[in-house]
């Protein structure tokens, strides 16, 4: 077996995720394989389902944490990601997410970022995943009013979690007054357009969560409104519920804190040298704003659908209505694409479906107009009875430019966690796919397929877990992750799992693994 890990990564025992401070803190690298049980063996290919007896345990491979106070979490300088070659763009940004253009064909490759380098705090070049956005720490910003940083300054002493723990650099900045602020200014030379803020507010009282607005300024003027909710965080760990997921606050000491909400910037570009800032003011109900990171970026225009092309929307699809299943209309056209030899395309708008078995496909491309455009919502009626598969079900595709996310509450199934794409075959490849709210972002098997490019935020389990038993393989052999960015995931960031053997079931040990510039940050 001939494995490969390069270049800026963080191997961490799963069992250790919340406790590996000096892993985390020190952005140090270590390698743990062991033999035994794995949690993320399946007897069905599942995602993160029954344990499987692994001969290479589900290590998590990942760039090195964020170091006190750096100015940069574990991301290249804005653009990165070279659009040219396979994941081709429509223009000098790499395309949407340096991914292809309407008719596939090579773009012209981004340019490198302000920073110029990859990796969390001050990692050298070549560390860590290429990334086409800069990440700004909370507690590097310029504070104001009463603003202040909250850090882990010491190794914890307790099994439970704490909003520091969980941060990206073990800190965060904590609004808690009207008038306090972060700011940051832009730093990158380019100008932006799109913000991701992975921030926390407080749990109802009762918990199922609350939603409170945020101001966000430039250049010290009010420019627009966030709109934050804490109805996908904090799980409660207190009264024997240890790795479980009640939502009840009165059980006590709490989990998961952080959450991931993006947009574009309304009005003008955040040119070069602008400040952006993140103000809590009068008319911002919630009781408290914890801000860890701030991403800022310059997302290229929408993809065009390319010629020749399915659209999900032909088959009566309807984008940006939560009460509509879409379900069937995106199935369907799956359908036709398989038997037409045809693409598949998302346009932009989010589309939701309710299916507990997912979509399935096979042996064709999908295509969106780009991961912040495009999104697959799985949005289903919770409490969930039904065991869910994936968002996507996969054998021999390609997936390219496009999110998937869900209103999952928790791992469970019961709270509607169900993976976001199950992968196996021979060279199947997913490129440029944003995933948030998931079990898992990719459980994946077969011969010669790749994870690339992608942003997997706010996962429950794990971000990527590379195996020989998605949907029902025996083997894993020569797969690769590579460039992918992986924060706040409640298990491994990105692993290699290896199983041995389930029940009467084996498997054929996985061989040819390259895990290549990664970044994984907060597991």
């Amino acid at each position: 077996m001939a494995n490969t890990v390069r270049s800026g990564f963080d191997f961490s025992l799963k069992a250790v995720m919340r406790s590996a401070w000096s892993v985390l803190a020190l952005g140090l690298a270590a390698f743990a394989c062991s033999s035994g049980s794995s949690d993320s063996g399946t007897s069905a290919g599942g995602s993160e389902n029954s344990a499987g007896s692994a001969s290479s345990a589900g290590s998590s491979a990942s760039s090195a944490g964020s170091t006190g106070n750096a100015g940069t979490v574990g991301s290249a300088g804005s653009n990165g990601t070279a659009g040219a070659g396979a994941s081709a763009g429509s223009n000098s940004n790499g395309g949407a997410s340096g991914g292809a253009g309407a008719s596939g064909s090579a773009g012209a490759a981004g340019s490198a970022g302000a920073s110029g380098a990859a990796g969390a705090g001050n990692l050298p070049p070549g560390v860590g995943a290429n990334t086409p956005f800069i990440s700004y720490e909370a507690e590097a910003g310029t504070l104001g009013g009463g603003a202040a940083i909250v850090a882990l300054t010491s190794p914890p002493t307790s099994q439970f979690s704490s909003p520091e723990l969980e941060s990206s650099g073990h800190a965060y900045v904590a609004l808690k007054n009207t008038g306090d602020y972060v700011e940051w200014k832009n730093q990158t030379g380019k100008s932006i357009t799109f913000v991701n803020v992975r921030a926390s507010i407080p749990d109802a009282p009762n918990g199922g969560g609350i939603t409170a607005t945020l101001d966000l300024y430039v250049n010290g003027s009010m420019r627009q409104t966030l709109t934050l909710d804490s109805k996908q965080t904090y799980g409660y760990e207190g009264n024997n519920h240890y790795n479980n997921e009640s939502q009840s606050p009165s059980d006590g000491n709490p989990r998961t804190f952080w959450d991931e909400y993006h947009g574009f910037l309304q009005g003008a570009p955040l040119a070069p040298g602008d400040t952006i800032r993140l103000q809590r003011d009068a008319a911002n109900s919630a009781s408290f704003y914890d801000i860890d990171v701030i991403d800022v970026e310059a997302p290229p225009p929408p993809a065009t659908e390319p010629a020749g092309s399915l659209s999900i929307t032909d088959y009566g699809a309807k984008a940006n209505d939560p009460n509509t299943d879409n379900s069937t209309s995106i199935q369907n056209a799956i359908n036709d694409a398989q038997s037409q030899k045809k693409t598949l395309w998302i346009p932009q708008g989010t589309f939701y479906f309710k299916s507990t078995g997912g979509l399935s496909a096979t042996g064709i491309t999908i295509e969106g107009a780009g991961m912040w455009y495009s999104t697959v919502y799985r949005n289903l009626n919770l409490p969930n009875g039904t065991p869910l598969g994936a968002i996507f079900n996969l054998d021999s595709c390609h997936v390219h430019a496009f999110a998937l996310d869900s209103n999952a509450l928790s791992r469970q199934s019961a709270d509607g966690a169900g993976g976001g794409m199950d992968t196996t075959g021979t060279n199947w490849t997913a490129d440029a796919i944003w995933t948030q709210h998931t079990e898992s972002g990719f459980w994946a098997s077969g011969t010669g397929g790749t994870v690339m490019n992608c942003r997997l935020t706010a996962i429950w389990a794990d971000g990527c877990n590379l195996n020989n038993v998605s949907r029902g393989a025996t083997v894993g052999t020569g797969i690769t992750a590579k460039n992918n960015f992986v924060r706040g995931t409640g298990d491994d960031g990105i692993a290699i799992n290896s199983v041995n053997y389930n029940g009467n079931q084996m498997y054929t040990p996985m061989s040819n693994i390259t895990i290549e510039n990664n970044t994984s940050i907060a597991m």
